[in-house]
């Protein structure tokens, strides 16, 4: 069987309707949905450091590593994740706000994350991989390390 897709909606007995106000109706609802995701849960750690780690997907361990790396190096690194992507959980999102860099390991081209997470107003950027590997925790331990070390440059120049 084959099956068409419309942009219509549908009444609560399943039949297609072009009513505006039933489109109006759905549409809210949802919409209305996303909003049972906003008490996402997240993982914090050492939240008050100035610059902050947030891997998703396929990167969490590597970085996780990298991480407890750093801070037994005496790194001063924050530690976020969620599965929440979006909505990001209120709380997370107000909090990397107030961060000078997020870094956002990933594994893609585009560093899609990051990307979203600017759109939010936090200062992000994407540190990718697209080998089709995951990191490896060395590799990844150093360009965080390099990173902070530009930023913290940057910081000096300006």
């Amino acid at each position: 069987g084959s099956y068409i897709a419309n942009a219509s909606e549908h009444d609560p007995m399943g039949d297609t309707t072009h009513l505006p106000a039933r489109h109006v109706e759905m549409t809210e609802r949802r919409f209305a949905k996303l909003k049972l995701l906003e008490d996402g849960t997240y993982e914090s750690k050492n939240t008050e450091a100035p610059v902050a780690l947030v891997p998703w997907g396929g990167s969490k361990c590597p970085a996780q590593e990298v991480f407890n790396a750093m801070l037994e190096q005496g790194q001063n690194i924050s530690w976020y994740y969620t599965m929440f992507l979006h909505p990001l959980p209120p709380e997370m999102l107000k909090e990397l706000r107030q961060k000078d860099l997020v870094l956002v390991p990933e594994l893609n081209y585009l560093g899609q994350f990051a990307s979203y997470l600017r759109s939010l107003n936090v200062r992000a950027e994407a540190i990718t991989q697209y080998t089709g590997l995951p990191f490896k925790v060395g590799d990844l331990h150093n360009r965080v390390v390099e990173r902070i070390g530009a930023q913290q440059t940057e910081e000096v120049g300006a």
